[in-house]
């Protein structure tokens, strides 16, 4: 499926009608390969267009008059149902082709009970995932939107020629992000690592429509925002292998796998360093500056 390539003059809501269009047909178009489950991929792009979908019913908000089933929080609630599936299809990858082949025999055989026991538990997740896929409340929601797309409801805002708008739609992207915690805690603070990468992912699927569609140009932008995001999501998936490996095997993972233990401190060292090296120039006052005056329309930079 081509990209939505608005004209220049596009208003508003006919923008945000042809970017949730082409969102909506992606995720049609998805949904037979998910059930099959022969690939991991079809399930990560559902999951990413979930996620633009929200970003776009949440970035413009203000633009459309919304039923009340078409909301970010479903939405995004929906997008949480399908997250332990892929979660869990990452975590067993890492595993199986990252990490098994380096293990001695000995490691080898005492991570199998952990192996089956992922198995286990994404086949329960894929159940669920099934389950929501093909429920009422998920056929609703895309029915809604689809009417919704058909004939959509604007309000005075919807009218505006897109362009005249664009530092609002894009600054709002950024509010606090940078007062988050996230950016100056150690690699320990799990949570208030992932509350950033969940805010440099929305960022990103909001300026990346906006990209893809020719409205803005931010390559460069977008490449550094998700170079943040993938290295906080490496720190999450080994915290999360970390304490999965405490909480699930009947001994002590530091003395019955001391290599693959050993690995993983590494690892995490290792994306610790790089999320520094990635995160330390967004200190910079004049760096921040940039972006929001790039974003508000301000400058070129």
């Amino acid at each position: 499926m081509g990209s939505f390539r608005p004209d220049p003059g596009i208003t508003c809501l006919a923008y945000l009608q042809g970017a949730m269009g082409q969102s909506l047909r992606r995720i049609v178009a998805l949904q037979a390969d998910v059930l099959a489950d022969q690939d991991p991929e079809p399930l990560h792009q559902l999951r990413v267009q979930l996620r633009q979908l929200k970003t776009l019913r949440l970035q413009f908000s203000a633009v459309g008059v919304w039923p009340e089933e078409v909301s970010s929080a479903r939405i995004a609630k929906l997008g949480r149902r399908l997250g332990l599936t892929r979660d869990l299809d990452v975590l067993r990858q890492r595993i199986e082709t990252g990490w098994l082949p380096l293990l001695p025999g000995p490691e080898a055989s005492a991570l199998k009970p952990f192996r089956k026991q992922l198995k286990r538990e994404r086949r329960l997740a894929f159940a669920e995932l099934t389950e929501t896929l093909r429920s009422q409340r998920y056929l609703k929601l895309l029915a809604r939107l689809q009417a919704w797309i058909k004939q959509p409801q604007g309000s005075a805002l919807g009218d505006q020629p897109l362009r005249d708008w664009l530092p609002e739609l894009q600054g709002q992207l950024l509010g606090d992000l940078f007062l988050l915690p996230g950016w100056t805690e150690a690699p320990t603070a799990a949570a208030a690592l992932h509350q950033l990468r969940k805010r440099l992912k929305t960022c990103r699927y909001g300026l990346a429509h906006l990209h893809r569609s020719g409205v803005a140009d931010h390559g460069s932008l977008l490449a550094q925002l998700k170079a943040l995001q993938d290295c906080l999501g490496d720190l999450n998936d080994l915290a999360v292998l970390r304490e999965a490996l405490h909480s699930s095997l009947d001994l002590n993972p530091k003395k019955a796998l001391p290599l693959f233990w050993d690995q993983l401190r590494v690892a995490q060292d290792q994306a610790w360093l790089r999320w520094l090296e990635l995160s330390s120039p967004w200190s910079s006052k004049e760096q921040r500056l940039r972006l929001h005056g790039r974003l508000l329309g301000l400058t070129d930079a």
